[in-house]
């Protein structure tokens, strides 16, 4: 039981061997014992609720919490404990999940770029005349420089290919944030193929 509950939440967070392994300081294979149920932690070892301690972590960086009440487990003081006594119970995983639709899902400002390339990939093979675009939300996410050079790459392959951008701006953004937006899509306007519309 401790198994299948293991591999059901760490493929709800995708998070991989490594990652937990990594936590726990020990070898990957540990967590593939644990995750085919060769092997079970016992009650003194206390992995599960170091385990329990890396998924209240992982959920809550990356907001995850409406996908974990999908379970259905008892809520305890904190969301480790709960995690911590739900791994350790006898009852069945309660939940009408598909975890096969997860593939669709996104989490957290890596999966916001992740989404966004995966937008851009889609969008390039359907040959997309015009892209509508809006956010009012913090750019932060926007900074990583592997995404951008990605990220770029798209949108000169599509505006090259004929797709016009379209995109609106909130002016009640702060200043930094209005000139690293300009400044980001800068060599855009110069293509004549991006309109930008500010609002307040």
């Amino acid at each position: 039981m401790f198994s299948e509950k293991l591999n059901y939440i760490m493929t709800l967070t995708r998070t991989t061997n490594t990652e937990i392994a990594d936590y726990l300081n020990v070898t990957q294979s540990l967590i593939s014992r644990f995750r085919n149920g060769n092997r079970t932690p016992s009650n003194d070892s206390n992995y599960i609720m170091k385990i329990s301690e890396y998924f209240e972590k992982k959920i809550i960086e990356n907001d995850l919490m409406d996908k974990i009440n999908s379970i259905g487990f008892e809520k305890d003081k904190s969301l480790s404990n709960t995690i911590y006594n739900w791994l350790n119970s006898d009852s069945e995983i309660k939940t009408n999940l598909n975890l096969n639709l997860l593939d669709d899902y996104y989490y957290g400002d890596s999966g916001k770029r992740d989404a966004v390339l995966k937008f851009m990939e889609e969008i390039s093979k359907n040959k997309v005349k015009t892209i509508y675009s809006y956010s009012d939300e913090n750019m932060n996410w926007l900074t990583d420089k592997n995404f951008q050079i990605k990220w770029k790459q798209y949108l000169i392959s599509l505006l090259q290919s004929g797709t016009k951008i379209k995109i609106i701006h909130s002016l009640s953004r702060n200043y930094d944030e209005l000139i690293n937006a300009v400044t980001m899509w800068f060599p855009l306007y110069l293509a004549r193929k991006y309109r930008t519309i500010f609002y307040s």
